[in-house]
């Protein structure tokens, strides 16, 4: 089984090493130095490292991935730009507050139909979430 090393990239045998690296001394060192307590105070640093190398070998399937959402999802993307150029020009107004727990905060809006851009329901966040969740109906929805 092949592993990859967490600090140069490179693959290894996976019974070559029990660490997160190659067996490289270089790699070893640098890997000991990023996981020693010393340096896990701060783990940002750790993260961002880690991060970054895991970016950098998975760029290609993340822009591929990211390539086929927006492909699968153009309608939800024109619809929901559709509805901020309509604010913006004053063709429709941002409501205030949540069509089913008149909350203030986070309002945003809900299609029903993304075929109908321009008919949103106003909904907070957190109801947001619980219809498309399918925890609230459509049809709550339309009595609220």
């Amino acid at each position: 089984m092949e592993k990859i090393c967490k600090i140069c990239l490179k693959e290894f045998d996976a019974k070559q090493s029990n660490y997160q690296t190659c067996g490289n001394e270089d790699c070893m060192y640098q890997w000991k130095m990023l996981t020693t307590k010393k340096y896990r105070q701060d783990r940002s640093d750790i993260t961002n490292f880690l991060n970054r190398k895991s970016y950098e070998r998975n760029k290609e399937a993340r822009v591929k991935h990211l390539e086929e959402y927006r492909k699968a999802n153009l309608k939800i993307k024109c619809s929901q730009q559709k509805v901020h150029n309509a604010i913006a020009k004053g063709k429709i107004k941002k409501g205030m507050e949540c069509e089913i727990c008149h909350s203030v905060e986070n309002v945003v809006a809900h299609h029903q139909d993304y075929d109908k851009p321009l008919e949103v329901n106003w909904l907070c966040k957190k109801c947001h979430n619980a219809v498309h969740k399918a925890v609230i109906t459509v049809m709550q929805l339309a009595t609220a």
